[in-house]
């Protein structure tokens, strides 16, 4: 006979331990019984002090036969009753947390995943210094919360899909998006991608058929279309290919299979050498989902969004790339039309399939129990002041984002860049507007304070006291003396995005450096890469210091949202430290 137990580990953690016993087996006073008649099986159970079995023995057959049922029916009796006090239960919880959203048990993976236990350790000969033990006791007490932690997965506003659950499953996917509200995920993202024939299709890029779909396996035949053909590397040159959203039109698109994203080889010299495959530290598709081998076709943002309406999700799309020339190309030579023109038919399709165009501050929660907020998201500035200031788009929350620091002496005038303009006049110029959410990544929010401490940044403070003292809204509100608003607000992207590459690994360790690479991740190095490259080589950074980076992101920056490929680790943070 086999049970398992979870017992809690010295770190908080949770062990799993499982027992064996052997029926038959002789332990203490268990009575061991090899053949005897009935007579002797009666004596030995009296002798043993077994009235049950005595009585038992004593039996007719059809006694025990009536007995059997009697005891059937009163078992199945309490059985039933039972489920209905679960039930009940369960549709309490459910109240308590949205009736769309009942408290679900977590799949095993993703507890395997949360619940693990990886050792927490400092630079040699530091065990004992001051930081990095406040360091452990910090993780340590994080660890305690999650491992006693009754509903880690409980749906929750905070917690934005990424691309949908794109470290488990194809990015963009109903797959991904069914993983993501499993996880807890209160809103779930689509990067709306123009087709040829003027639709929007679900793709983070509007250039990255080549590399997130099979179009090369399974779809040779429209490679001939793409925007870059295929170029085998020659004398040293980089291998080229290039497919594009609007090389094709949307019914197209949606013969094609999302794949997990892979990393290109740009030495390659035929077509079967040009994908690597998946980065060491994503999964593959998970199999409890169905057959990872299926294919998961591509999403049209409307079907995204009648997803999300039927799950009772909230929205947050990105209009895609409309700072990018060759969009902007496309746009005015194929359809005739600008960026503007696209930018109002993205909002028209959120509003048709019924999501508010006004969702105040005090029925923020309310509503999004029930997947009715949408937050539009775009790097482009020219757009986030155009969704403001048209009257068909004016009271939709929009989110602004951008990916570099640029000091003060770096304007509107001097910033080039118009997908990655976070420059300080313009996020005053954006709050002015009247935009609701602004978007750093993480690196530019967290820093260290002596080696070994995560803390808030000083871009982080300066971000937050600009907008604030920029908005219209809270220049309103502090001249009639009312607190602060909910908004303008910070938040951040994303977590568990990126790994080590070959280059910083080396730097770490050269012993080994000829073995690290995008699809060797060696779990001691931890996450690294360009989201955490503040704080990457600058403490000892390992696995469980994600904790932290959330730790510092939601309590001391304040984020209301945090971008996550692994939605159910922002989720266990939210329910199991944050609320608890």
């Amino acid at each position: 006979m086999r049970y398992s137990t979870l017992e809690k580990g010295s770190d908080g953690g949770v062990e799993n331990k499982t027992t064996i016993n052997n029926v038959g087996e002789t332990n203490g006073d268990s009575l061991v019984i090899n053949g005897a008649n009935d007579e002797s099986l009666a004596l030995a159970a009296a002798k043993k002090g077994n009235i049950f079995y005595f009585l038992w023995s004593s039996l007719s057959a059809w006694q025990r036969c009536v007995f059997i049922c009697a005891f059937a029916f009163g078992m199945l009796s309490m059985l039933g009753v039972g489920i209905l006090i679960g039930l009940a239960a369960r549709e309490d919880d459910a109240a308590q947390d949205g009736c769309n959203h009942p408290l679900e048990p977590a799949r095993g993976w993703l507890l395997e995943r949360l619940w693990h236990t990886t050792p927490v350790f400092c630079k040699e000969g530091e065990e004992n210094e001051g930081a990095c033990g406040q360091r452990i006791g910090r993780l340590d007490e994080i660890r305690r919360n999650i491992s006693s932690c009754k509903h880690p997965l409980a749906f929750n506003l905070r917690t934005y899909a990424h691309r949908g659950a794109a470290l488990v499953a194809p990015e963009e996917s109903l797959m991904g998006y069914k993983i993501a509200k499993e996880s807890g995920a209160g809103f779930i993202e689509c990067d709306a991608s123009v087709t040829k024939d003027g639709e929007l299709v679900c793709r983070h890029s509007t250039c990255d058929l080549h590399f997130t779909t099979d179009i090369i396996e399974n779809h040779r035949n429209m490679l001939s279309r793409c925007s870059v053909p295929f170029q085998p590397s020659v004398n040293g040159s980089d291998a080229q290919l290039m497919c594009c959203t609007y090389d094709f039109p949307l019914d197209e698109l949606k013969k094609l299979c999302g794949i997990m994203e892979s990393t290109m080889n740009t030495s390659a010299t035929t077509l079967d050498q040009f994908l690597l495959g998946p980065p060491g530290f994503r999964s593959n598709p998970l199999p409890s989902y169905g057959d990872p081998t299926s294919c998961q076709n591509l999403v049209a943002f409307r079907e995204y969004l009648k997803y999300a309406r039927k799950e009772g999700l909230n929205v947050i799309p990105e209009l895609k790339d409309t700072g990018e020339p060759r969009v902007e190309r496309f746009l005015r030579r194929e359809l005739e039309t600008d960026i503007y023109a696209l930018a109002n038919e993205f909002s028209r399709q959120i509003l048709d399939h019924g999501f508010e165009p006004k969702v105040e501050e005090t029925d923020w929660n309310n509503v999004g129990k029930y997947g009715g907020i949408t937050i539009m998201q775009t790097f482009d500035r020219r757009i986030a002041s155009h969704w403001k200031r048209h009257e068909s788009s004016a009271d939709i929350r929009v989110e602004f984002m951008w990916k570099s620091y640029r000091p003060k002496s770096v304007t509107n005038l001097t910033c080039t860049s118009l997908s990655d303009c976070g420059t300080f006049d313009i996020l005053s110029g954006l709050a002015a507007d009247g935009v609701d959410i602004f978007g750093p990544p993480i690196r530019l929010l967290v820093q260290n304070s002596s080696h070994h401490i995560l803390e808030k940044s000083s871009a982080a403070e300066a971000y937050t006291n600009l907008i604030r003292s920029s908005s219209k809204r809270n220049k309103g509100r502090e001249e009639g003396g009312a607190t602060a608003s909910m908004f303008p607000a910070l938040t951040s992207w994303s977590l568990e995005r990126s790994g080590c590459d070959v280059e910083r690994s080396s730097s770490s360790s050269s012993s080994a450096s000829d073995l690290y690479s995008p699809q060797v991740q060696p779990a001691q190095i931890g996450p690294c890469g360009y989201y955490y490259d503040s704080v990457e080589n600058a403490a000892v950074f390992s696995e469980p210091d994600v904790l932290l980076v959330l730790d510092v992101l939601f309590r001391e920056v304040g984020i209301i949202g945090l971008f996550s490929d692994f939605p159910a680790s922002v989720s266990t943070f939210v329910n199991c430290v944050l609320d608890k």
